[in-house]
C-alpha cells in the first residue's frame, strides 16, 4: 500500500535520509525547500553531498533523479546513476 500511494521528501536532516533503511529509496525524494528562508539554497550541493555521503550511486540516482521523473511523468530519458551529478563524487564510508 505504502509504495503505491506515498512519497517521502527530506532536506538536510539525518533522520530523513535514514528512512531509506525502512522504506527503501524508490519512494524517497530530496528537496531543497527553495525559495523558503530556511532552505539549504544556495548551499544545496554542499548539503546534499553531506547528506548522501553514505548512499550508493544507485540510491543517489533514485532520490535525486529517477523518482521525481517517474512521479511527475516528466519527459526525460532515464539513463541510470550517471545522471545523478549531485553527490556523484562522494563515496561510501
Amino acid at each position: 500500500y505504502w509504495k503505491r500511494n506515498f512519497y517521502v521528501t527530506f532536506e538536510d536532516d539525518p533522520i530523513g535520509i535514514r528512512t531509506r533503511d525502512f522504506i527503501g529509496t524508490n519512494t524517497l525524494l530530496w528537496g531543497s525547500d527553495y525559495p523558503h528562508g530556511d532552505s539549504v539554497f544556495p548551499n544545496s550541493q554542499k548539503v546534499l553531498n553531506e547528506v548522501l555521503r553514505d548512499c550508493t550511486p544507485e540510491e543517489r540516482y533514485e532520490m535525486t533523479v529517477k523518482n521525481v521523473v517517474e512521479l511527475y511523468r516528466l519527459p526525460f530519458t532515464l539513463e541510470g546513476p550517471s545522471q545523478a551529478k549531485v553527490g556523484a563524487g562522494v563515496g561510501r564510508k
